[in-house]
């Protein structure tokens, strides 16, 4: 307990949490300590510091946060082609009024 406690106030508050929510405390502070020895101590505060303002409780949430903020992040610029007039080609926002008369229509049948 003593060294989730050392990661700060918001450590603090999210054992508070974890309380209320009526979770084992010392089962999920351990799989917390777990997740800060593999991805680090900022990474575990980040993460809890979201937990925290989405309200999700509980190691398994952590974790997936701490996942989710080290997946790379990959931009892809889009595609560029030789002729530049089809580089400027711009598409009207598609409607989706006509998927589901289609939809609709199958369904009768």
């Amino acid at each position: 307990m003593t060294a989730f406690v050392s990661l700060g106030p918001v450590a603090v508050e999210y054992l508070n949490g974890l309380g209320d929510a009526g979770y084992g405390v010392k089962k999920q502070v351990k799989r917390m300590l777990t997740i800060k020895d593999r991805y680090g101590a900022d990474a575990l505060i980040r993460a809890i510091e979201h937990a925290l303002a989405s309200k999700a409780w509980g190691a398994d949430y952590v974790e997936n946060i701490v996942h989710q903020q080290s997946a790379p992040q990959n931009e892809h610029l889009p595609v560029k082609l030789k002729d530049e007039n089809l580089n400027r080609i711009r598409l009207p926002q598609p409607s989706l009024a006509g998927y589901d008369a289609h939809i609709l229509e199958r369904m009768k049948r």
